[in-house]
């Protein structure tokens, strides 16, 4: 099962513009990832942010708003490798994880950002796959061979 504790003070973190943000790395583990973002909800919680389905109230929008800012050192930032501002090869490393996508059947194609930087590419599905494909194990395997890692980096906040 994963760790519910905290992230270790020894844990390696970024400086941004909110302060200090924990840093996930391209060989984190899934119990490192989930850590780092269930400290992330916890404090979301803790903050007042109600978990809900539909719309919320304007008092609901404006306590969500504001436990996100009061949280925002505890977002995890993502490798700097899947940044296209820190990685140079960012664009080289997307074509790589689609074209391994593709080879398992996805139907996704490359989308050019609309930043006017050529490395900021990005994919997208044509039509998802059917129901007994495990998506996010080969999304997470292509994302590894194309960037070298990051399989643990699956989407969500815990």
């Amino acid at each position: 099962a994963p760790a519910t504790s905290a992230p270790s003070s020894a844990a390696p973190r970024a400086e941004d513009a909110h302060g200090t943000r924990p840093q996930l790395r391209l060989d984190s583990t899934t119990e490192e990832v989930y850590r780092y973002r269930k400290a992330y909800a916890d404090c979301l919680t803790d903050n007042g942010m109600l978990q809900k389905d539909g719309k919320f109230t304007p008092a609901e929008e404006s306590a969500y708003q504001a436990a996100r800012k009061a949280c925002r050192d505890k977002v995890p930032l993502l490798p700097p490798e899947l940044d296209p501002k820190q990685n140079p090869h960012y664009a080289a490393s997307v074509r790589v994880q689609v074209k391994c996508m593709q080879d398992y059947g996805f139907k996704v194609h490359l989308v050019p950002a609309p930043a006017s930087d050529p490395n900021s590419l990005g994919w997208t599905y044509d039509e998802l796959p059917g129901d007994d494909v495990d998506i996010d194990k080969i999304q997470n395997e292509c994302r590894a061979k194309g960037f070298g890692g990051g399989a643990a980096l699956t989407p969500g906040p815990a």
